[in-house]
């Protein structure tokens, strides 16, 4: 794995030296009788439990993540609805004792994806604002029309602000836009031009860009994102998706992080601070998508999807620019949440919780699901 640094880090596998042995038979009942006991502990442990452990992928004792038991937390919306089919729990807040949710989608796919709101005030129980969305394509002149929910910041005076990715219909990567309003339900207005472009042809990310996760700092705004471009070797050619940055002193004008050290032809103009993986086998090789970035006690961390984007990976960062991989292995899979897709997350930190709100689902219905890690502050 290369990253921003320019360290390489070996992934390890975990190797079995042998079988226990047993000096007689009496030993080895006696072995498999405390066996059998500790399983049924362990049973009764999981049933009386209100969440269950995510050791499909990271270990427990790695990630330290659990699912709800009442999974799905946002579940699609009814027949014939606009967000019947499929809803990303996308661009969580907390504000004035209330989980905010900007979630967008769909009644059927491919469609044009729109943004609806709900709240609650745990994170688990939500509640829609109405049966329509908040905010569609329609109320941005773009020439595209589907527009994914990415992240929601409130200033300092009260105004809520949501940036979101513009794409074409079917598409998940374009541009980035943002849109205003005096309240979560609007009415939202939206700037005239999108505030974030794909790089110049050849750059990394000039296919596309989105997944924008936008957070306030001393200094005034960063934004991480998702690029894609197309790298071009002597005997092949193919898409890479990895994580940029860029800063703001408004939140309105970007400017893209760039390493003036890089002399590749595809970094001329920007970097990525979160790269894809190098090797063949790895679960996050030419593909690292969907940024969703924290500030926490010891730094920055970083929820974001590998593996074809169907696995959900954990970074950190002292300092939001150079990034480690917090564990070798995803810390949650579609089968750990009983699905045969992730499609899209959000991360939210607070009291020195992990909220990680993910999409999952099949190829026809997708609903909202939560994962958390940590204990409240005190």
């Amino acid at each position: 794995m290369l990253m921003k640094n320019g360290r390489t880090v070996q992934e390890s596998k975990h190797a079995f030296t042998g079988k226990p042995t047993f000096r007689n038979r009496r030993h080895a009942l006696s072995t498999g009788y405390r066996l059998i006991h500790a399983l049924r502990r362990f049973a009764l442990a999981l049933t009386a439990a209100p969440l269950f452990l995510v050791n499909s992928a990271a270990t427990a004792e790695e990630s330290g993540f659990v699912l709800h038991r009442g999974n799905p937390v946002l579940p699609v919306g009814p027949s014939g609805a606009w967000d019947s089919a499929f809803i990303d729990p996308a661009a969580v807040i907390y504000h004035d004792g209330m989980y905010h949710s900007f979630y967008a989608a769909v009644p059927t796919w491919p469609y044009d994806l729109a943004i609806g709101h709900a709240s609650s005030p745990d994170a688990v129980n939500w509640t829609r604002s109405g049966s329509d969305p908040v905010l569609v394509g329609a109320a941005a002149d773009f020439e595209s029309r589907s527009i994914n929910s990415n992240s929601a910041i409130i200033t300092d005076d009260g105004q809520w602000v949501l940036y979101f990715t513009i794409a074409t219909h079917g598409a998940f990567k374009g541009s980035i836009g943002r849109a205003v309003a005096s309240g979560p339900t609007g009415p939202w207005v939206v700037d005239p031009e999108p505030v974030l472009q794909p790089g110049p042809k050849g750059a990394w990310d000039h296919n596309g860009i989105g997944n924008a996760s936008v957070l306030r700092t001393d200094a005034g705004y960063v934004m991480y994102f998702s690029g894609e471009g197309v790298v071009k070797g002597e005997k092949f050619s193919e898409t890479h998706t990895m994580v940029g940055l860029a800063r703001s002193d408004d939140g309105v004008a970007w400017i893209k992080h760039d390493d003036p050290v890089t002399v590749d032809g595809r970094y001329r103009e920007s970097d990525p601070v979160l790269r894809d993986g190098e090797a063949e086998d790895g679960w996050m090789k030419s593909y690292i998508t969907d940024p969703n970035v924290q500030r926490t006690a010891d730094g920055w961390a970083m929820v974001f999807r590998g593996g074809n984007g169907k696995k959900i990976g954990y970074a950190t960062s002292r300092d939001g620019i150079v990034w480690e991989h917090a564990f070798e292995s995803p810390i949650l899979v579609p089968s750990a949440a009983g699905v045969s897709e992730i499609y899209f997350t959000s991360f939210l930190h607070r009291d020195g919780v992990d909220y990680v709100f993910f999409e999952g689902g099949s190829f026809t219905e997708a609903n909202g699901f939560l994962a958390t890690r940590g204990k409240p502050d005190k």
